[in-house]
């Protein structure tokens, strides 16, 4: 069961960043995806936390209740979903080391 998300930023290939802050997940590039964030807030006050998706083929995010990712592709055939990209691992480890060392949204 997932938590529901405040927002969602998603780290590309070409080191580019699309965020739930800026556009519509649908309107964001299908492919070549790093690493998503899913940011929601916990029932701490002003903590707020985060969930990093790497390393599958298929991220989706249909509203604040119902996002994730998978490598099944009839989970998501559905959806709008985005097409996770392997990299050389130095690229990828820069990239997600970004994505993990963001503290806020």
């Amino acid at each position: 069961m997932n938590l529901s998300a405040k927002g969602w930023e998603i780290y590309y290939a070409d080191g580019s960043v699309s965020s739930s802050k800026n556009s519509s997940w649908d309107e964001t590039l299908k492919d070549n995806v790093v690493v998503v964030i899913i940011w929601h807030d916990y029932h701490i006050t002003e903590v707020r936390q985060k969930d990093l998706l790497v390393g599958r083929d298929y991220y989706y995010y249909d509203d604040p209740d119902s996002w994730g990712c998978t490598d099944d592709f009839e989970l998501v055939k559905d959806k709008e979903f985005k097409r996770g990209v392997w990299i050389e691992d130095e690229l990828m480890e820069s990239i997600f080391r970004v994505a993990f060392e963001k503290l806020d949204f």
